[in-house]
C-alpha cells in the first residue's frame, strides 16, 4: 500500500509523543523541509527531542526540496513545480545517531552550511519587517488606532490577499534582480504555482507583522521579537510546501488558520487531527 506524503514542521514533532509520531509515520510518508532540518540543527535541545521521536532505520522521512529551488524552477521553466513528493531524490541514508548525544558537534562542513542558512534568515527576516511597514497602502485600516478595528482590517485583508488572482496586478510591477531571468508572465500563473502560492503566504504574513508590531517594525526590536520574526520565515517556508503538497501537519495556529484559507480542502493535521 502507498502512503500519503504529509509535510510536517517543529511543532508538529514537538506536540506530540514517540509512539504517536511512529504511529503517524506508519501510515504516511513524513515529507521534511530544509526549514526543518535547520530548525533541528540549530538548536540542542531541539534537535535531540525531535530526532528521538522520528522513525530509526533507513530513510526516515524523505526529503524534499527547500522554498528558493521551488520559484527558481519555476522562474526557469516557465511551469509550475510538481507535487513534492513526486520529486523525491533516489538516496539511501539514516540520521548519525550521534545527533540525540547533548555535546554532539556538527562536522565543520555541515556547521558551515547552517551557518550560512541563519545568515539567510536573518536577512529574510529584515526584508520582511520592510515589506510589512508597506502594508497600509494596501489596507489602510491596519494602521487604524483602535484594536478592534485593525483586528477587522487584517481578518479582512487576509481574505482579501487569497481570493482568486487578486495579487495578480501587485505582481506584474515585480522586478527580477539585475542579471537574472525575468519572472513569468502574469497569464501564466495559477494556484499551483509555487510563485503565486508565495505571493499570497508572503502578504499573509506581513499583513500580521503590521498587525502585532506597526511602526515599530522600522526599529531594532526586542532580540525575542526578532527571533520570532526569523521563526515566521521558516514557518513560511513550512507552509508553502504543505500547501504544493496539498497535506500538511503542524500545531501552530496561524498556519492552520492560512492553510485553511488558502487550501480549503487540503489535508491539514492538527493537535486534534
Amino acid at each position: 500500500m502507498q502512503l500519503s506524503a504529509v509535510v510536517v514542521d517543529k511543532s508538529f514533532l514537538q506536540g506530540r509523543t514517540k509512539d504517536a509520531v511512529h504511529r503517524f509515520a506508519s501510515q504516511h510518508r513524513i515529507l521534511m523541509t530544509e526549514a526543518l532540518l535547520f530548525e533541528m540543527l540549530t538548536n540542542p535541545q531541539d534537535r535531540r527531542a525531535c530526532f528521538a521521536k522520528l522513525p530509526s532505520g533507513e530513510n526516515p522521512v524523505d526529503i524534499v526540496l527547500h522554498r528558493g529551488a521551488y520559484l527558481r524552477k519555476e522562474i526557469s521553466t516557465r511551469r509550475p513545480v510538481p507535487q513534492p513528493s513526486t520529486k523525491i531524490e533516489k538516496l539511501r541514508f539514516q540520521f548519525n545517531e550521534r545527533l540525540l548525544q547533548h555535546d554532539y558537534t556538527l562536522p565543520s562542513g555541515a556547521q558551515a552550511v547552517v551557518d550560512g542558512q541563519r545568515r539567510e534568515v536573518v536577512a529574510d527576516a529584515q526584508s520582511a519587517k520592510s515589506r510589512a511597514l508597506q502594508m497600509p497602502s494596501f489596507f489602510p485600516e491596519l494602521a487604524a488606532r483602535k484594536s478592534h478595528v485593525r483586528r477587522a482590517a487584517r481578518e479582512d485583508a487576509e481574505k482579501q490577499v487569497v481570493q482568486p488572482g487578486a495579487l495578480m496586478d501587485f505582481y506584474t510591477n515585480l522586478r527580477a534582480p539585475k542579471g537574472q531571468r525575468k519572472l513569468p508572465p502574469k497569464r501564466l500563473l495559477t494556484d499551483n504555482w509555487a510563485l503565486y502560492r508565495w505571493l499570497q503566504i508572503d502578504f499573509l504574513f506581513c499583513i500580521d507583522l503590521y498587525f502585532r508590531f506597526g511602526s515599530t517594525l522600522s526599529n531594532l526590536l526586542s532580540p525575542a521579537s526578532e527571533q520570532g520574526i526569523e521563526h515566521d520565515i521558516l514557518d513560511a517556508q513550512y507552509l508553502l510546501v504543505g500547501i504544493l503538497e496539498g497535506s500538511f501537519a503542524t500545531h501552530e495556529t496561524k498556519l492552520q488558520r492560512w492553510y485553511k484559507l488558502i487550501l480549503p480542502h487540503g489535508h491539514l493535521f492538527t493537535k486534534d487531527a
